[in-house]
C-alpha cells in the first residue's frame, strides 16, 4: 500500500499514473479498513510511506511501463489495542528533513493548506505539476537516481535535493 502525507503528492501521482495510460486515483487511507494494510502473517500493518520521487538532472525517472519512481520508507507497525496506524516518527523526520533540503521548511503548513483544497483544485495542480516537469524512462531508476523530487504547490515549481539511494537512510 502505497501512502502520501499529502493529498497532493498523491493527485501527482495518480496524474502520472492517468498521463502514462494507467488510469488511477486517491484517497485517504482513513477510508480503508485497516485490513488493506496487514503484513503477510497478519500481525503487523505494513504501508510504503511516498517521500519524493527519483530524478537525475531536474527529470524525473519512471518504470519502463510508464509508472514513476518511487523514493519511499517501508513502515511497520505491530498491531495493538487499540489498532491504530500512524506515521512513525523516523518517517516522518526523513519526510521533513527531504522537504527542508529543497527549502520547503513550512511544508507541514503546507499540506494541512492542501488538505482544506477541493479535490478539482488538487487534481488541477497535480496536473499542472505533471505538465511542468519532463520524465524519461529508466529500466532501474535506482542506479541513475541523483536527486529526489518534491513539488511546492505555494510558487507551482519542482525542487530537487542531492539523493543517493545505495548511501541515504530514508
Amino acid at each position: 500500500m502505497s501512502c502520501y502525507l499529502s493529498p497532493l503528492d498523491a493527485a501527482i501521482e495518480a496524474a502520472c499514473l492517468t498521463k502514462a495510460g494507467r488510469p488511477h486515483r486517491s484517497m485517504a487511507a482513513s477510508a480503508l479498513d485497516l485490513g488493506a494494510f496487514l503484513g503477510e502473517r497478519d500481525s503487523e500493518l505494513v504501508a510504503a510511506m511516498h517521500v519524493g520521487w527519483p530524478a537525475h538532472n531536474g527529470v524525473l525517472l519512471r518504470h519502463s511501463d510508464g509508472r514513476p519512481g518511487r523514493c519511499c520508507r517501508l513502515m511497520r507497525q505491530p498491531l495493538g489495542i487499540p489498532t491504530t496506524f500512524e506515521v512513525d516518527a523516523r518517517t516522518l523526520a526523513a519526510y521533513s528533513a527531504s522537504r527542508e533540503r529543497a527549502g520547503l521548511f513550512a511544508w507541514a503548513e503546507t499540506v494541512r493548506e492542501v488538505r482544506t483544497w477541493p479535490a478539482t483544485r488538487i487534481r488541477h495542480v497535480a496536473t499542472k505539476a505533471v505538465a511542468a516537469i519532463t520524465s524519461r524512462c529508466e529500466a532501474d531508476h535506482w542506479k541513475t537516481a541523483t536527486q529526489l523530487a518534491a513539488f511546492d504547490p505555494e510558487f507551482g515549481q519542482w525542487h530537487f535535493v542531492p539523493f543517493s539511494s545505495g548511501g541515504e537512510a530514508l
